[in-house]
């Protein structure tokens, strides 16, 4: 149950960054880096592009974590691979937006 936790995590985020993105540059929760901060454009293209990409990685290690419970392992094994797989792939996510955004 709690495996599931991240990905439910990454697609309530994905849908916010898509439907009602950050204004303010200064928001707590927001996609706030060099390339993103340069101007209005790019500050709404790097939230869409986040929001998409985590509403669709999200649904992926949903699926994944869906698998991974009907094969047998202790579940500190497929926690770990869960954790593993989440962390590449929202470091993937922010990789790709960065280069996107350049």
């Amino acid at each position: 149950m709690l495996d599931l936790i991240f990905p439910v995590l990454l697609i309530t985020l994905g849908i916010i960054y898509l439907v009602h993105p950050p204004k303010n540059k200064e928001s707590r929760f927001s996609y706030r880096t060099k390339a993103s901060l340069k101007n209005d454009l790019t500050w709404k293209k790097a939230h869409h592009l986040l929001g998409f990409y985590w509403l669709l990685l999200g649904g992926l290690l949903l699926v994944f974590s869906l698998i991974l419970a009907f094969i047998p392992m202790y579940a500190f094994i497929r926690s770990s691979i869960l954790l593993t797989t989440s962390i590449f792939a929202v470091l993937l996510s922010v990789i790709i937006v960065e280069k996107k955004l350049q």
